[in-house]
């Protein structure tokens, strides 16, 4: 984002915001009070453990969310970020199938789902990664001096699976 903030002033005031907001309540709990979940995947860096990325996934019906729906089962990918040096690796491919398959089925049980991204037109990378990952771009909508893409993925019903009690 270096060069980013460099250039753009509104991305500057995008970030902090972005980061005052999160910094407020422990990041776990806010996704958790908003019906979602926030993941980090680990790994080894220089001898000790190294924080490769992240993913935050949250209900759409909640107040805390980008977009407004009401269609049921719709979740928001908020906060998805690599570190420059893992990507490519597919840890963020990883971080949205585990956020799937552990956290929104177990909330759906089997049923239909959308998930949504928001991302800035200019995150080229950002853009391209939910293009390649079943994503279609719904809009583009500039809100003052950004422009941003709203990417949707429809997932089909899968078979049911029962919670252990």
């Amino acid at each position: 984002y270096k060069e980013l903030t460099e250039q753009h002033a509104a991305v500057r005031k995008l970030l902090k915001t972005a980061l005052n907001t999160t910094m407020k309540f422990p990041i776990g709990l806010r996704y958790q009070t908003a019906g979602g979940i926030f993941l980090v995947a680990v790994g080894p860096k220089d001898n000790s453990e190294h924080v490769l990325g992240c993913i935050g996934i949250r209900r759409c019906e909640t107040s805390e969310c980008s977009i407004r729906t009401r269609l049921p089962n719709t979740f928001e990918i908020h906060h998805l970020a690599v570190d420059s040096a893992a990507r490519g690796k597919g840890i963020g491919k990883a971080l949205q199938r585990v956020a799937e398959t552990e956290f929104i089925q177990d909330e759906i049980d089997g049923a239909a789902y959308r998930l949504v991204a928001v991302t800035l037109t200019l995150l080229k990378k950002a853009n391209l990664f939910y293009k390649s990952n079943g994503f279609r771009l719904e809009k583009e909508e500039t809100l003052g001096e950004l422009t941003y893409n709203t990417y949707v993925k429809e997932v089909p019903p899968t078979c049911t699976r029962h919670k252990s009690e």
